[in-house]
């Protein structure tokens, strides 16, 4: 899908006032993007299709990020700065692209967006010839975007694009513990904590058993395990069904019942 936006053209500068770049309106359409609605881990997304008759780059963008009460909305500040403007708004950007049809660009996040929403993708012409993207550093200057010659209006399109949440879990627990016991026989409940991440995990585990509790505060390791144990006698329970539970800073890891044969 081809869209033409003044967005990215129409710039809000300090003080609230609206700059915009010159275009030939009888400039051929030399680029065209597609970019579909997506998922992403948050690290890049994929722009289907790149056409660049002069080569250049494309560009991810925010266009609202900018103008979110936070942080502009305060102190009376109702609008960033051109700097500001620029440095908000532009995601990423992908290296030079030659002259043609690129499929499949993956563009890698330099600001990740903190949360689902509609992104734009804009066609940009290397204005300076240095290979290099300039577009953010020089306040849209230089590098600027493939006209559509309608007006002031880019090459761009857009598309929802999806955070996806991270499963990885820091603390993986499993539990054994008995069925039955036979009266006199202690129980053992036995819990083991993965650290699935890169980073130490923090564990504060008590471990109940009818109206007795034990307590372990502990640190695993990124990629280790770490076993606790709390044993609990039985000798005054035959003939009894004895609830437990296994908390995790106060969380519900795991529960159940154990029957003490008489």
């Amino acid at each position: 899908m081809l869209q033409s936006t003044a967005v990215g053209t129409l710039l809000i500068g300090a003080g609230g006032k609206v700059t915009a770049q010159e275009t030939n309106e009888e400039d051929e359409l030399r680029a065209a993007v597609s970019f579909n609605d997506q998922a992403t881990d948050g690290t890049s997304v994929v722009i289907d299709t790149v056409t660049l008759l002069d080569g250049g780059f494309v560009s991810v963008q925010d266009p609202t990020a900018a103008h979110d009460p936070d942080p502009w909305l305060v102190e009376g500040e109702t609008m960033p700065t051109l700097e500001e403007f620029f440095s908000t708004t532009v995601l990423g950007s992908s290296e030079r692209l030659e002259p043609g049809i690129h499929d499949d660009v993956e563009i890698e996040f330099d600001t990740p967006p903190e949360e689902s929403r509609q992104l734009l993708v804009m066609a940009h012409r290397d204005t300076t010839d240095d290979e290099a993207f300039d577009y953010a550093d020089e306040l849209g200057e230089e590098d600027d975007g493939y006209p559509t010659g309608v007006d002031v209006n880019r090459v761009v399109d857009d598309g929802a694009v999806e955070l996806e949440e991270d499963d990885e879990t820091a603390g993986v627990f499993e539990v054994e513990a008995p069925e039955e016991v036979d009266a006199g026989e202690p129980v053992e409940i036995i819990v083991s904590v993965t650290n699935d991440t890169e980073e130490d995990f923090d564990s504060d585990l008590v471990i109940g058993f009818g109206n007795e509790t034990g307590s372990s505060s502990f640190t695993v390791a990124a990629g280790e395990t770490e076993t606790v144990m709390g044993t609990f006698e039985t000798d005054d329970l035959g003939g009894e069904e004895v609830d437990w539970l296994v908390t995790d800073y106060g969380e519900r890891v795991d529960a159940g019942t154990i029957t003490v044969q008489e």
